[in-house]
């Protein structure tokens, strides 16, 4: 990435500094408490899949418009529509792990 493309990626980042945040505090917390280990796996799992959604996302972003401002042509947007598609699948699969955190540990059985 060239100076433009790093600058558009710390613009990008820059709207994920609370989410960022978050993600580290809570990362932090399932390790400084006393949980048992599946929810801190489920946990620690999810938020991090989510960091590393957002900063994959805004690193995408930031090259995309550097190839789209160089002339990029329709495999551009088929890449998006790609990308766009695993962006989301990851991100619910976060949500997922989550949920499952907040559940592992109340002991609720399947009936």
């Amino acid at each position: 990435m060239g100076g433009n493309g790093f600058s558009q990626f710390v613009s990008q980042s820059l709207y994920l500094i609370p989410m960022l945040l978050v993600g580290v505090f809570g990362i932090v917390l399932f390790f400084s408490l006393p949980v048992p280990g599946r929810v801190r796996a489920l946990g620690v799992g999810g938020l991090g899949l989510t960091l590393i959604t957002g900063l994959a996302g805004a690193a995408f972003y930031a090259w995309y418009a550097q190839a789209y401002s160089s002339g990029g042509g329709s495999e551009l947007a088929a890449m998006m529509g790609v990308v766009r598609i695993l962006m989301s699948v990851l991100h619910a699969g976060a949500v997922a792990l989550l949920v499952a955190a907040a559940f592992a540990a109340r002991g609720i059985k399947m009936p």
